[in-house]
C-alpha cells in the first residue's frame, strides 16, 4: 500500500511520537546552495564569520546544498533521459563541491571539508576530526554520519 505523508490517517498515527534527538547537543546548519553560495563572496564570507563566532558556543553540523549548478545538470541530464539514479549522483556532486568551496574558506579556522566514506572514518576513529569539519547535503540519503564542528 502506498502513502502520501499529507494522508490525515498516517499524519494522526504519527503526532503522539515523541521526537527522538539523534545528536542533542548538535546545532544543525543547512547552507543552502542557491539561496547562498550561489550569491558568492558577499553572501558567503559573511556566512563564514558567522561560523567562526558560533564555534565557540555550539557544536556545528554543517551541510552545503547543490543550487542552481545542479539545477542546469539535472535539465540536462532530464534531457538526455538519463536515469534517475544519475542524477542524484550528478547533484550529490555539486553539494560537495560546494562543502568544499565552504571547508576551504573555513580552513584556516581549523574547519576542513570531508565527504563520502571518510567522513565516516574521520568521525569514529578521530574525535578531533569531528570537531571541526563540514559535509555536503545529498539529494538522497549517503548511509555516512554528518562530522560535528565544535
Amino acid at each position: 500500500m502506498e502513502r502520501s505523508l499529507a494522508d490525515a490517517q498516517l499524519q494522526a498515527a504519527a503526532a503522539p511520537a515523541v521526537d527522538f534527538r539523534i545528536l542533542p547537543d548538535a546545532t544543525v546548519i543547512k547552507i543552502g546552495g542557491q539561496s547562498v553560495i550561489d550569491r558568492g563572496r558577499a553572501a558567503v564570507y559573511p556566512l563564514v564569520d558567522e561560523i567562526v563566532a558560533a564555534r565557540g558556543k555550539h557544536q556545528l553540523l554543517i551541510g552545503t546544498g547543490a543550487g542552481t549548478r545542479a539545477r542546469h545538470l539535472y535539465s540536462i541530464a532530464a534531457s538526455l533521459k538519463l536515469p534517475a539514479g544519475v542524477l542524484t549522483q550528478l547533484g550529490a556532486s555539486v553539494a560537495d563541491q560546494n562543502a568544499a568551496m565552504l571547508g576551504q574558506l573555513l580552513a584556516k579556522h581549523g574547519v576542513s571539508s570531508i565527504s563520502g566514506p571518510a567522513s565516516h572514518r574521520c568521525r569514529s576513529t578521530s574525535p578531533r576530526c569531528t570537531r571541526s569539519s563540514s559535509a555536503g547535503c545529498r539529494p538522497m540519503p549517503s548511509g555516512h554520519p554528518w562530522p560535528l564542528i565544535r
